[in-house]
Parts: structure tokens; sequence; C-alpha cells
């Protein structure tokens, strides 16, 4: 009778401990295989030689344009404040945009983000181009004017 008490109390222990085992030795397997390229060490990169490129193109961003879009009109502040426009605007190869090649777009916006009494103005512009060279290109830009 004493042997059934400590088997059945051992049975239960053994069940417990080999399941703790196969858990471990599971997550252990998992660990290792999970990709830890984040941490790979990586060559020293070259120095290579340094590329100048000059852009020349004409924004024509006008206020009035169909292609702004006030999104947030202004208030009655001196600064601006809130005030938040779209724009889609051409980019091209002269001055006048109606009689010169396109050679892109640029989007964005701009805002006003200052409510004290200095003027303050942001944008924030994708400028794509379409024609040449750059054809399939992009050049992002950030902005912060204060007056």
């Amino acid at each position: 009778m004493a042997e059934t008490k400590s088997s059945a109390v051992f049975l239960p222990l053994l069940v417990t401990l080999a399941t703790l085992v196969l858990l471990a030795l599971s997550s252990l397997a998992a660990a290792e295989s999970q990709d830890t390229s984040f941490a790979t060490k990586k060559l020293p990169m070259t120095k290579k030689k340094e590329k100048l490129t000059h852009l020349h193109f004409y924004w024509s961003n006008f206020q009035r344009a169909p292609t702004a879009v006030s999104v947030a009109p202004i208030l009655n502040n001196a600064t601006f404040y809130g005030a938040v426009t779209i724009n889609d605007d051409t980019l091209t190869l002269g001055p006048d945009p109606d009689n010169s090649t396109s050679v892109g777009k640029a989007r964005g916006l701009y805002h006003f983000p200052s409510n004290t009494t200095s003027f303050v103005y942001e944008m924030i512009y994708s400028f794509a181009f379409t024609y040449g060279d750059y054809n399939g290109s992009s050049l992002s830009l950030l902005a912060l004017i204060p007056a």
C-alpha cells in the first residue's frame, strides 16, 4: 500500500518535470532559429567619392492657383496660426510655367505652427521628377523658417 502512494506522487512529479524540460528545450530551439540580423556585424563602409549634382528648375508656387487648397483657413491673428495649405505645383525648365517644359511636380504643404508673436513658416514637400536624367527620382524637403 505504501508503494502505491509513493508511485502516485512520483508519477505526476515525473510528468511535470518532463513537461518543463520539453518546454525549455523548445524555447531554446525557437530562440536559436529567430532571425537576429539586426545584431550582425557588417563590414565597415568604404568611403566613396562624393558626387555633386546641380539641379536647376523653376517651382511655380502661387497661393491663388487652383492647385493650392487652404485646408485650415487663417484665423484673425497676426501670425496666421493654424493656417494649412496643400499644394500640387509644377516644376519647369523655364520661368514661365505655361510655356516651359514640365520636369516634375512639387507636392506638399505649408503651415504656420506658432501662435506667439513670432512669425514661423514650415514647409513639407516632395519633388517628383518626371523628365530627363532624374526621371523617377524624388527629393524631399522639410524646412522651418523663422522670420
